[in-house]
């Protein structure tokens, strides 16, 4: 490994932010240690292909990173706003396991293939899910696609938020030489870019963006709305894809509420969390509710430490402990306000536009954590999961 300083130490509290950076610097980089002293980051250590890549050029893509990325960056103490702790021991071997019994079959990186009793407990936790918004709200239920036209992404510029997320669709140009050619001789994946049409459509990095697409243009007449959806998620987590905890494919459970300020905020932060906290704690699931730890510029606009604060309450990530010292994010709740009611021209009435919520479940990862503390044997499952299998 080279170590490699960085231009401007990093505070310590940073230090996941900067972990799920490193590796989007360059595919070539095969694996790092960060490099500590005090409370401070000061280095890192990178494995990489030297055959691919300089030592130079890794230096500038580091410097580039640390300057756009952290440099005058301000970060809000977390805020936790629940929490069960347990003594129990945690099945450390979980993913092999499942491996083993091929109730999870990698297909791929960061792509796997799920086995009926998985399958099971994924359905378990979507029912729960969608029990709740059923139960509570008059919703209305829909399964989406798995292509998205570029375009709706583009109404959000997702691309200059979370770039290295996205995954891309394309199609040969519609020409009967060209297909005669590829039946005869193949297509060279890796050269032959010119004969596709481009990036026409991508895939999904949630499943919200349907609904917004779904509704846009569109008056809700003061009426609010609630949609419980489910559909596949991509996202291109490179080198960071991870067993069940991060995928480039998985499942997503999500329930978007459209409506005024009060509505989508009340019943998305207080009544839906409400809910999902007494699910977790009759299962006696072991985690937390906490507020994401988003950072935040002080760039042009200089914020106010009073209006971070408010940003701050816009996002809380449910987090279940899979082992005694880590935690997944299987859950969020998310509150953003009109900015896709204006992006997407859905109005509320004749003058106002439409606030949106939304909280979201990763089907994969909630079965995972939840075996990672319970184990395969059903007979030590809690009775409220027992009677439903």
């Amino acid at each position: 490994m080279d170590r490699f300083m960085l231009t401007t130490a990093i505070d310590l509290n940073m230090v996941n932010e900067f972990k799920n950076k490193v590796l989007f610097l360059s595919e070539y980089i095969i694996s790092f240690d960060i490099v500590k002293e005090k409370n401070k980051i000061i280095a890192v250590d990178l494995l990489y292909d030297k055959n691919k890549i300089s030592k130079k050029k890794l230096e500038e893509l580091l410097n580039v990173m640390i300057e756009k990325e952290f440099c005058g960056r301000i970060m809000i103490e977390e805020k936790v706003l629940w929490e069960n702790k347990t003594d129990r021991l945690f099945f450390g071997n979980m993913y092999e396991e499942l491996v083993q019994k091929e109730e999870v079959v990698q297909m791929s990186e960061g792509i796997v293939a799920i086995g009926e009793l998985f399958y099971q407990i994924c359905a378990f936790f979507d029912k729960e899910i969608v029990k709740i918004a059923q139960e509570n709200f008059d919703v209305k239920l829909m399964h989406y696609p798995s292509l998205m036209k570029y375009d709706t992404l583009d109404k959000v510029e997702y691309v200059r938020s979370l770039p290295q997320f996205l995954m891309f669709v394309s199609s040969l140009h519609g020409n009967v030489n060209d297909y005669y050619k590829y039946k005869e001789y193949g297509f060279d994946y890796d050269n032959d870019y010119d004969k596709i049409k481009g990036l026409r459509l991508c895939l999904p990095p949630s499943v919200c963006y349907h609904t917004y697409q779904q509704y846009r243009n569109r008056c809700l007449n003061n009426q609010s709305i609630v949609i419980s959806a489910i559909g596949k998620t991509f996202r291109n987590e490179g080198k960071y894809a991870k067993k069940l905890e991060r995928l480039w494919d998985f499942t997503m459970r999500e329930v978007i509420f459209l409506g005024d300020k009060k509505f989508v905020e009340q019943n998305n932060m207080e009544k839906f969390m409400t809910k999902i906290i007494e699910l977790l704690e009759r299962i006696g699931l072991d985690g937390r509710i906490v507020s994401a730890s988003d950072l935040f510029y002080k760039g042009e606009e200089q914020f106010d430490i009073r209006i971070l604060r408010k940003i701050k309450k816009n996002k809380y990530e449910i987090r279940l402990k899979i082992s005694n010292s880590d935690e997944i994010s299987v859950g969020s709740f998310n509150l953003h306000g009109k900015f896709f009611g204006e992006k997407f021209g859905i109005k509320f009435d004749d003058k106002n536009f439409a606030y949106t919520s939304c909280t979201g479940y990763g089907l994969e990862r909630f079965a995972y954590a939840f075996l990672c503390q319970y184990g395969l044997d059903k007979n030590q499952w809690p009775i409220y999961i027992k009677e439903r299998f």
